[in-house]
């Protein structure tokens, strides 16, 4: 556990906290609250539901106010530069409730690039598209279906783990076990400031999600032979990779199957490196897209 300064404004925090806890607040209330993670991640805090509440617009920005009283020494830093995306927006807590309200309100609905929209794919020449669902509905649906034509990774429920000498990340399906096995929940080193400035710079954004489906809709989804690496490309840049060894049928293959260059030794993909490293999948994919110095042997093969 995280050791906070024993002050007034810990005292205020933890009030805030119980006391919020008590009003079993849900999404489907008719209130825009916003999820607030108690031990933030940056100090180790995770993504289980001990560790996250629903706080109102104004109540978000007052307990990220009190974490820059209650944390230690550079950590402080961290929770400044989180009161510094809040300042950006306002000046005030009861400022910033107004406009996140507001800006709720106008990111939702017909105001949402994705309002509407689902991806869908052609089973025969894997195009891919991007539609109005009303269209989808009128399209053959032998040939077309939802969803894309190959699997996309991340860290949805996943959770940093820690046994001491080394982390990882672990699911909820693996995490018990992990515990009973001496491992503790957060990470070994907490996340440094350029580690947060590098996960920052994946922050999604309704300009993001038009610029990416514009991006992806009407190209189809190919594979190397030789790396497993899926890319996306113009129907008329599809022969030209094919002459370099890439073929369509990637259906069942998924960004986990790219080959991996590992402290020298390489691996056919995320999942053989997982099991001989005794990695999750999704720590192996992190760690090789990381810029941090200390994983600079880990790298995808990228022909």
């Amino acid at each position: 556990m995280y050791s906070y300064k024993q002050n007034k404004y810990l005292r205020y925090y933890q009030q805030l906290i119980s006391s919020r806890r008590l009003l079993v607040r849900s999404k489907s209330d008719n209130v825009k609250y916003e999820k607030h993670h108690i031990l933030p991640k940056s100090l180790g805090g995770n993504n289980t539901k001990l560790n996250l509440i629903l706080l109102t617009g104004r109540e978000h920005f007052i307990a990220h106010l009190l974490l820059v009283r209650i944390v230690q020494d550079e950590d402080v830093y961290k929770m400044i530069n989180a009161i510094r995306r809040f300042k950006k927006k306002c000046s005030s807590a009861k400022e910033y409730a107004l406009l996140r309200s507001t800006m709720v309100t106008y990111s939702t609905g017909k105001y949402n690039a994705s309002y509407g929209k689902i991806w869908i794919h052609n089973a025969e020449t894997l195009e891919i598209l991007y539609v109005q669902r009303a269209d989808f509905k009128t399209m053959d649906k032998e040939k077309f279906f939802k969803g894309l034509p190959y699997q996309r990774g991340g860290h949805r429920d996943t959770t940093w783990m820690n046994n001491g000498a080394e982390e990882t990340c672990a699911n909820s399906k693996t995490i018990e076990e992990y515990l009973s096995n001496g491992w503790n929940i957060g990470r070994l080193n907490p996340m440094g400031t350029a580690e947060m400035q590098y996960v920052s710079s994946f922050r999604h954004t309704a300009e993001k999600d038009k610029e990416h489906s514009q991006k992806l809709s009407g190209r189809i989804a190919i594979k190397n032979l030789q790396t497993g690496e899926v890319k996306r490309v113009k129907p008329d840049q599809l022969q030209q990779y094919l002459d370099k060894g890439y073929t369509t049928d990637c259906i069942h293959t998924t960004s986990l199957s790219k080959k991996f260059l590992i402290d020298n030794i390489i691996y056919n993909s995320a999942g053989e490196a997982a099991n001989q490293l005794n990695l999750e999948k999704a720590a192996i994919t992190y760690r090789a897209k990381s810029k941090l110095e200390k994983w600079k042997n880990w790298q995808y093969l990228i022909p």
